[in-house]
């Protein structure tokens, strides 16, 4: 929302280049994602960090590399996951998860 908002796709020349790919790491995988505007206003940082600052940093770094770069040209955003830590974070989900009760009949 922000980069239609405030950043490239507030700009008639604007666009988002989006990557996200998965590459071998070790004996297991990492997941790569990068968003990059262009083409947009001039960019810099925010005089204050908003919910969304928040999770796509603070919340992202639990699980692996993360990096914000507030380019003049445009803003970068790039995540490295391990998968092994996703998974592993959805398999606790699951098993934290409240049982519920079910509405229909015992047998």
């Amino acid at each position: 929302m922000n980069a239609l908002k405030y950043g490239a796709l507030s700009s008639l020349q604007g666009s988002i280049a989006i990557e996200g790919r998965i590459e071998p790491l070790n004996g297991d995988s990492r997941f790569i994602f990068r968003w990059k505007e262009h083409g947009g206003p001039p960019v810099s940082p925010p005089a204050r960090r908003g919910f969304g600052s928040v999770i796509l940093l603070e919340s992202a770094r639990e699980f692996g590399r993360v990096a914000m770069d507030y380019a003049q040209e445009g803003l970068i955003y790039e995540l490295d996951v391990p998968l092994g830590a996703i998974a592993a974070s959805a398999r606790s989900q699951t098993t934290s998860a409240p049982a519920r009760a079910s509405s229909a009949p015992a047998p």
